[in-house]
């Protein structure tokens, strides 16, 4: 009787935690508009809710039934344990730990999350080999679904609340994850066809894969991944289809052995030939003829266009790679804790990044897994990483597939491993990678490894008590004030696109009372939203009050990130606003601008804005001093001959003001902002250049619409041209 209701309550645990596995499968379709990233925070939230909730019920099984006790020999259990480690002691060791652990807003992984991943890993190896198979054919299914949310997104924008674009996401939104979801499936896909047509007969192959789901499927997520735009995982992709048909095609394989004795049957090998010499053709023309305009026509094509080493997404990477060497030499061991990459960034920043633009000088990936784990924490970081993959492929070998199928897996995790030397490990990414990481894992052990009496037992059992005490208290607290505090500030957002600043105001402030691992975005936001109240005319009284906040708001935050320059910068943008209620705030911005310079001497934007105080101060000789050093840097970025050119002009030395303008304009410059369009428009009027004053006043009309002001001045100079061109 007692062995019947143990086996009732086994079956019961493992049913609960089966059922959560195929949710937390289903989290890529999550999208909660609601929140400020709509398509990440809650797909994260709810799994990391999930996982918490089925590891106390994985505890309570491990417990009680040995049998389902991890294998702790395993190499994959090993090398996944050994970089969680690795990257614990980094974090400890490093600049920011907080960060290290919990990650960003806007990125939600850092070792918080990582550990939901290895808790995944843990819970799926209580099931049978055919039990994780079914988890894997479910994820498919769901990237099926993904994809067509993808296609349907195109088809209708409404359809989801962050948009439409030429290059498809679905309810990923970002292009590049999306890619890096789809690979994984691509060849599971595969794995799939393999292994149904395994046990059929050779000569029916041809007409058996077009009768598979799973090859239509594989077509299907193949011209997704193609139409994400996303380069480097398309060419990640071809390079190993390339070589998964090669290995095909001249290695002596066998479709119904596991060994790699037996031939390969001609039927198969000679298509597989042909199959290879096609993939190689279509490459090869691809590359040649990238530059004619049929290319730019094609959605999926349009961004291998005209593709060469001096593309600027290409430049910019590496530029942001050569960083990433220097600031590893300088912590070569243990690095500088995950979710850190952006203090080498700044420190060791290239002036030349400006050349293309103020979007790209502010990273906070390498966009390279190796640097990005070299950096996070160093040389033991990336060994232990690598250690990881080359176990899977060390248990895929041992396994008892067949050897088609065996060479499927690998080169899917091959495939995933390269697109990240373009990107970076996401949620979405690692999700379906854990998924096979948990099908391939080596589960039976010849004894269990965890004995649960004596004094071993005792340790253990607290050990489970305090685990559930954590687990609760992340779900509950960690979990819930990240999904509340991401709609607070998607509601704070909306209410000052109406221009209820108040409203705005006041969510913010809220916030930042309650707890919140993330709390430096929200005070960035809070003092985004006080300096547009600054502009709406806020009352002095309140202003002050304000601004009162978002220095204790600052003063709490600098002490967990003493090292971010990103976060002095805005703080000093953001006194510099304060300045227009009371002066006395230029000097402490002056004090909070060098800060961030000492943690990124060579970062332009800072020395401009440290500029413009100056300017505000009226020290127009420093400010011009300024200016010119940031223009030594790197000479051809536009943006320090327009800040020195607007040093001149303040202190009246319009000779030099418009050399210096005209060198910014030759560098490419064009206004950022409604008020530089303005400003400049008015300095051409004023020396009677009227057409680069209709340029510039309609380049600020472009960027603020509604403006009567700008509306009225581009009218005006639009009638002094005409009635020129008459006369």
């Amino acid at each position: 009787m007692l062995y019947f209701s143990n086996m009732i309550k086994k079956n019961i645990l493992k049913k609960i935690i089966r059922l959560g596995v195929y949710l937390i499968i289903f989290t890529p379709l999550l999208v909660f508009s609601a929140t400020i990233y709509p398509a990440l925070t809650g797909k994260v939230v709810i799994f990391r809710i999930l996982i918490e909730i089925l590891f106390i019920f994985w505890l309570f099984l491990i417990f009680f039934y040995k049998e389902y006790r991890p294998n702790l020999k395993s190499p994959l259990f090993l090398s996944i344990f050994i970089f969680i480690s690795v990257s614990f002691i980094s974090a400890f060791l490093g600049i920011n730990p907080w960060q290290s652990f919990f990650s960003t807003a806007d990125r939600l992984m850092g070792i918080f999350t990582w550990l939901h991943f290895f808790g995944l890993f843990l819970i799926i190896s209580i099931f049978s080999k055919e039990e994780r198979e079914k988890f894997l054919k479910l994820t498919l299914f769901v990237s099926f679904l993904v994809s067509l949310s993808a296609i349907y997104q195109r088809i209708n924008p409404d359809f989801l609340s962050f948009g439409s674009s030429e290059r498809l996401a679905g309810t990923i939104e970002n292009p590049g994850f999306f890619a890096s979801y789809l690979i994984p499936h691509i060849f599971l896909a595969l794995y799939f066809v393999f292994q149904n047509y395994s046990a059929s007969n050779i000569s029916n192959f041809i007409f058996y894969i077009f009768y598979s789901q799973y090859f239509w499927l594989l077509l299907l997520e193949s011209l997704m991944l193609f139409f994400t735009g996303t380069r480097g995982a398309i060419l990640a992709f071809g390079f190993t289809l390339i070589l998964l048909v090669f290995l095909f095609s001249f290695t002596r394989l066998s479709l119904v052995k596991s060994d790699f004795k037996n031939s390969f049957p001609k039927f198969f090998r000679r298509p597989a030939s042909l199959i290879l010499a096609v993939l190689i053709l279509i490459f090869a023309l691809g590359f040649l003829f990238r530059h004619q305009p049929f290319f730019y026509q094609i959605p999926f094509l349009k961004r291998f266009a005209g593709l060469s080493f001096n593309d600027p997404t290409i430049q910019t990477r590496f530029l942001t790679w050569k960083i990433a060497f220097k600031g590893w030499q300088e912590r070569p061991f243990f690095g500088w804790g995950p979710e850190n990459f952006n203090i080498p960034f700044n420190k060791y920043y290239d002036p030349s990044f400006l050349k293309y633009g103020f979007q790209e000088t502010w990273f906070d990936r390498a966009h390279n897994i190796i640097f990005d784990n070299l950096i996070a924490a160093g040389l033991l970081g990336l060994i232990s990483y690598l250690a990881i993959f080359f176990s899977a492929f060390y248990l895929i070998f041992k396994s008892k597939e067949f050897i088609t199928q065996k060479l499927v897996l690998i080169a899917g995790l091959l495939a995933y491993f390269i697109q990240n030397l373009f990107i970076f490990d996401t949620f979405v990414g690692l999700l379906p990678l854990f998924l096979v990481f948990g099908f391939i894992n080596t589960q039976s052990v010849s004894r269990p490894l965890l004995e649960l009496s004596g004094k071993t037992g005792k340790i253990l059992k607290l050990f489970i008590f305090f685990v559930v005490g954590a687990l609760i208290f992340t779900a509950l607290v960690v979990n819930f004030s990240t999904f509340k505090n991401a709609v607070s500030l998607r509601n704070a957002i909306l209410a000052e696109l109406k221009n209820n600043f108040n409203l705005s105001r006041n969510i913010t402030k809220k916030n930042l009372s309650s707890f919140y691992p993330y709390k430096e975005e929200t005070g960035l936001q809070f003092m985004a939203f006080i300096k547009q109240s600054f502009d709406k005319g806020l009352d002095r009284g309140e202003a002050i009050q304000d601004i009162k906040l978002a220095e204790d708001f600052f003063s709490l935050i600098s002490s967990r990130h003493k090292k971010n320059s990103f976060l002095y910068f805005q703080y000093g943008n953001f006194l510099n606003s304060a300045a227009n209620y009371d002066k006395a705030y230029l000097a402490k911005t002056d004090e909070v601008f060098n800060k961030a310079l000492e943690l990124s001497p060579r970062r332009q934007q800072i020395h401009h804005s440290l500029g413009v105080n100056k300017i505000m101060e009226g020290e127009y000789e420093e400010a011009i001093w300024i200016f010119k050093k940031s223009a030594s840097f790197y000479n051809a970025a536009p943006d320090p001959h327009f800040y020195l050119g607007l040093a001149y002009f303040a202190m009246k030395d319009e000779k030099n003001g418009f050399v210096e303008i005209e060198k910014a304009l030759e560098f490419g410059y064009t206004a950022k902002t409604p008020e530089e369009g303005l400003y400049l428009g008015d300095i051409y009027e004023k020396n009677i250049n009227l057409q680069k004053a209709l340029f510039f006043y309609e380049s600020a009309l472009s960027l603020d619409p509604q403006n009567k002001k700008i509306q009225a001045k581009v009218e005006t100079i639009k009638n002094q041209l005409n009635n020129e061109t008459s006369n």
